[in-house]
């Protein structure tokens, strides 16, 4: 296990800046603290949604048709976009600045709204389920997620360099930022993309692959197909997670 590394804020101020750039230059991973208000956004969604006890919103390949979404769903999905994109600017000011040029076109130029057609949100209830070891295509991932029970899995993330498994642990008042493999090409190897996993055992137990288990009693072999509704009685773990990728240029 490697320590956990020191919170990160929103704030303006330099020095909190200058965490979250280590810890994302680091391990390609961060921890991000939000607003009250956001995070009140982000608990009224994932409460609403732990209300409704399903596995995954929206349904697989059902993405596109945001504006059918309840209300709580789409403020959501609004601040985790907004908070990816700050993200992605932070990162641009990790790399030489022609290159920065194309994250400022990115961040806060004409392709800004862009990100809105290139990435998706999902609500998810991990359960006691897991998600194998394998890093994300995309720029990055914003993940936010209330109440951990004891006995419900947790989002694992490996360090680049000594390969031991961190307990992300995020604060109610934080979201976790995941570099993926489109940021590392992006920013030259300025960051890492990190490989994850969600368990409810440190590195996966030698679970590989991306599908979704059921079950934790034996993570190798072959996959159950993923739930639709939680049981009663099991521990549960609700995540909003958005993923960003580069839009798509005609």
């Amino acid at each position: 296990m490697i320590r956990r590394p020191p919170r990160s804020t929103l704030s303006s101020s330099s020095a909190a800046s200058d965490v979250y750039k280590r810890q994302l230059q680091a391990a390609g991973f961060g921890l991000r603290a939000i607003s009250k208000h956001d995070q009140a956004v982000l608990a009224t969604a994932l409460t609403q949604f732990r209300a409704e006890g399903c596995f995954r919103f929206p349904p697989e390949n059902q993405h596109s048709d945001r504006h059918g979404w309840a209300l709580e769903y789409q403020r959501c999905y609004r601040v985790l976009l907004r908070v990816a994109i700050e993200s992605l600017a932070t990162v641009g000011q990790l790399v030489p600045v022609e290159q920065g040029r194309v994250f400022h076109e990115l961040c806060d130029g004409p392709l800004s709204p862009s990100f809105s057609s290139s990435s998706f949100m999902n609500l998810f209830n991990y359960g006691m389920g897991s998600l194998g070891i394998h890093k994300d295509r995309c720029l990055l991932t914003v993940i936010y997620a209330i109440d951990a029970p004891v006995g419900s899995s947790k989002l694992w993330v490996r360090h680049p360099e000594s390969l031991a498994w961190q307990d992300t642990c995020a604060a109610p008042g934080e979201v976790a930022v995941l570099v993926g493999e489109e940021l590392e090409l992006l920013a030259g190897g300025a960051v890492t993309a990190a490989e994850h996993c969600v368990t409810t055992l440190p590195g996966g137990a030698g679970h590989a692959g991306s599908e979704y288990c059921v079950t934790t009693s034996t993570l190798q072999g072959s996959s159950a197909a993923a739930p639709t509704k939680i049981c009663a009685g099991q521990p549960d773990r609700v995540s909003a997670a958005l993923v960003l990728s580069l839009p798509h240029i005609s």
